[in-house]
């Protein structure tokens, strides 16, 4: 575990400045306009039927849909994140039996004030390419070849 006097000013700057900027999205999301409520953060979660887990930041509702959210403090938002967000989504819906109406991506700055939130369009089109994606690496860690070696 890193201890605070390992990171240089610089890094504690960009930390200050994410968590300001995850402050303006709690404080438009939370304590007012939306009121999204967290119901779980950082749980992980599995798929039994397609046998993947992950840790989604944040489940929470409106009071009327379902909603997956995942936090991001890099550079920029790629398309993966959307997959991936989908899939914690498949999963939330395999083990509760709720439906999950909505999956975003929050970018979080550290460079300067402020956030970007994206929607997934359609997270069950997004889960398609996840299940592509999880067969691809079965089969490449399954073995693609085998020898005629005894």
């Amino acid at each position: 575990m890193q201890h605070a006097d390992d990171f240089n000013d610089e890094d504690r700057e960009q930390f200050n400045r994410a968590m300001e900027s995850y402050s303006v999205w709690m404080a438009e999301h939370i304590n007012s306009g939306e009121k999204l409520q967290p119901l779980w953060t950082e749980q992980t979660i599995w798929s039994p039927e397609h046998k993947y887990a992950g840790s989604p930041d944040i489940v929470c509702t409106d009071g009327s849909k379902l909603i997956v959210l995942d936090w991001k403090t890099g550079v920029g938002v790629y398309p993966e994140y959307g997959v991936q967000v989908a899939a914690y989504a498949n999963a939330v819906q395999e083990l509760t039996g709720f439906q999950v109406a909505e999956c975003r991506i929050v970018h979080i700055s550290k460079k300067e004030l402020g956030y970007k939130e994206y929607f997934v369009k359609d997270w069950t089109q997004a889960f398609r390419s996840f299940k592509a994606s999880l067969h691809l690496f079965n089969a490449w860690h399954d073995g693609i070849l085998t020898s005629n070696d005894s």
